[in-house]
C-alpha cells in the first residue's frame, strides 16, 4: 500500500480547517493589536485584532469634604481604562466564525 500525501505547495491549494484556540505573541500596538501565531502561520501577524478581554486599570480621584458631623473623603471622579497587552506578550487567540480571516484576543498569559 503507498501512502499519499499533499503538499499545500503544489498546484492544488489544501483547505486549512479554522476555530481551536492558539497562543500567539504581540508584534505590534501600533494602528491596532498584531499577533503572531505560531502554530497558525509562523513569521506572519494577523490584525489588527479585536481585544476581548485585559487588564483594566481603575482611577480613582478624592476630595476632602467638610460635613456638620464631620470631614469625610468623597469620590469625585473614577475612571477605568482597559489596557492591551504589550509587545512581546503572550496572549489568547481565537478565531472568529472558525475562519482563518479574523483573530480575537481573549486573554493575556501570565507567566
Amino acid at each position: 500500500m503507498t501512502a499519499r500525501y499533499t503538499s499545500p505547495n503544489k498546484a492544488h491549494s489544501v483547505t486549512k480547517e479554522g476555530g481551536g484556540v492558539y497562543i500567539g505573541t504581540v508584534t505590534s500596538t501600533t494602528n491596532g493589536l498584531f499577533v503572531e501565531i505560531p502554530k497558525v502561520a509562523p513569521g506572519q501577524s494577523f490584525g489588527p485584532c479585536v481585544v476581548a478581554a485585559g487588564a483594566f486599570a481603575i482611577t480613582q480621584t478624592k476630595q476632602t469634604v467638610s460635613t456638620p458631623s464631620g470631614t469625610v473623603q468623597a469620590v469625585t471622579n473614577v475612571s477605568l481604562s482597559l489596557n492591551k497587552p504589550a509587545v512581546g506578550s503572550k496572549v489568547i487567540c481565537m478565531f472568529l466564525d472558525n475562519k482563518m480571516d479574523e483573530v480575537i484576543v481573549v486573554g493575556s498569559v501570565s507567566a
